[in-house]
């Protein structure tokens, strides 16, 4: 631990140097007796102010937890040599805060003492944690020594998701089993159409009750249920971002909701980071798969670079073919529009979720700032119609309104899409 004098220690030798000066010079014994009591406390502090050595270990209840959680840290202290007073105070990064305050303990030489500190979860993210500052003082207050322990353990912390009542139905399903209803017939549960007999159709298709109805044998025809390929592409490589919160913290809220909700679906389900360096984890189901997808999505963070791969970058396997992809996106570089107009190239399905970055300006100054606004946002509407003349369908979603919102409107422009397609 780091050794320091205290202002009382200065103060305390501040005294007593004028005392005996004072005594000196104005020949009265009396104040060079005044400065015996501040001269003795320096003394017993130098004399008490040994070497303290403390072993600190630092443990986490849980190493996965949500917004808005507390979790618990378990601090365990040992004084090796001596006893003494500590104030021990957890190290947190940004986005975790204590909910306790700094405390206070006394330690016998050789006996543990344990604290519990809650702490709480207030952003999304990947964290170190385990740094500890202490800081003790001795018995006459002279002296002061402070040590920090660095961290030694990791805490994942997910963005809470709502539960989505309506999710993106792929176009074209796989031959998995699902819950999505595919355009072909097959067996299933949902009727596609009754049609009459004919040689070869199975048995167990057959409509009981329209053959009792129409006196002659009619077969039932039925979507099947299946599952889909969903693959989540966040833009990390522009944001548009005010303080602590950005276009990035949407993006990442917005796929682990889709991811949640497809997973349930029992879709396959992947994502792809397509910034300074694309990252990509390829489409997969199961509980396990939603843990690695969110351990994705917690690291990821806005790189710049000059050497610019897009979509290029994306291996094949990522996308596998026929896979709805979600591009999540402020569409603020032309490079990741260009690279969203390569991928819906690739004999995928493409939707775009734009991340509404006017919530992150600063309001408008004077006239100029009102026009300099007015001509971004005739940039931004072009952008759109770019996609929407290719049948991509494009979603606003601003953080104030729920994100189903803009799921409603992406299906409603794709089924106005299909209907008149055919």
């Amino acid at each position: 631990m780091t050794r320091r004098p205290t202002y009382r220690l200065a103060a305390y030798v501040a005294l007593a140097v004028v005392a005996v000066v004072g005594g000196l010079a104005l020949a009265r014994p009396e104040l060079v007796v005044l400065a015996a009591p501040p001269a003795l406390l320096v003394g017993l502090g130098l004399l008490s102010g040994r070497r303290l050595d403390v072993a600190v270990s630092v443990a986490v209840d849980r190493q996965r937890g949500i917004e808005g959680q507390d979790v618990e840290l378990l601090v365990t202290l040992t004084a090796i040599e001596r006893g003494a007073h500590l104030e021990v105070a957890v190290v947190l990064p940004d986005g975790l805060v204590a909910v306790d305050d700094a405390a206070i303990v006394r330690l016998e030489a050789g006996v543990s003492r344990s604290l519990r500190i809650a702490v709480r979860c207030q952003r999304w993210g990947a964290y170190r944690l385990g740094g500890v500052r202490l800081r003790v003082v001795d018995p006459y207050g002279m002296f002061s020594a402070t040590a920090a322990t660095r961290p030694t353990t990791t805490l994942k912390v997910y963005p809470r998701a709502p539960v989505l009542r309506r999710l993106l139905a792929p176009l074209e399903t796989q031959l998995q089993l699902g819950t999505v209803r595919s355009r072909h017939r097959a067996t299933g549960v949902e009727l596609a159409e009754l049609r009459p007999y004919t040689p070869g159709d199975d048995a167990r298709a057959i409509s009981w009750r329209a053959t009792a109805r129409r006196q002659e044998l009619w077969v039932a025809e039925r979507h099947p249920e299946r599952s889909g390929d969903v693959v989540l592409v966040l833009d990390t490589l522009t944001e548009a971002r005010t303080g602590a919160a950005g276009t990035l913290d949407l993006a990442v809220r917005a796929a682990t909701v889709l991811l949640s909700g497809h997973l349930a679906r029992r879709d396959r389900v992947g994502v792809v980071g397509l910034g300074g360096t694309v990252t990509w984890l390829r489409p997969g189901m199961g509980a396990v798969q939603r843990y690695r997808l969110i351990d994705a999505l917690l690291t990821s963070r806005i790189l710049p670079t000059a050497v610019w791969a897009g979509a290029a970058g994306i291996p094949v396997r990522a996308l596998p073919p026929q896979a709805l992809v979600i591009g999540l996106s402020p569409l603020l570089d032309e490079r990741v529009v260009r690279a969203f107009a390569d991928l819906a190239g690739r004999s995928v399905d493409m939707a775009l979720v734009e991340l509404d970055p006017d919530a992150f300006l600063p309001p408008v100054a004077d006239e100029p700032d009102r026009l300099a606004r007015r001509l971004w946002a005739l940039e931004r509407d072009n952008v759109r119609r770019r996609f929407l003349r290719r049948g991509i369908a494009v979603a606003a979603w601003h953080p104030d309104e729920p994100f189903e919102t803009s799921l409603v409107r992406l299906e409603a422009f794709r089924r106005t899409t299909r209907r008149a397609s055919a």
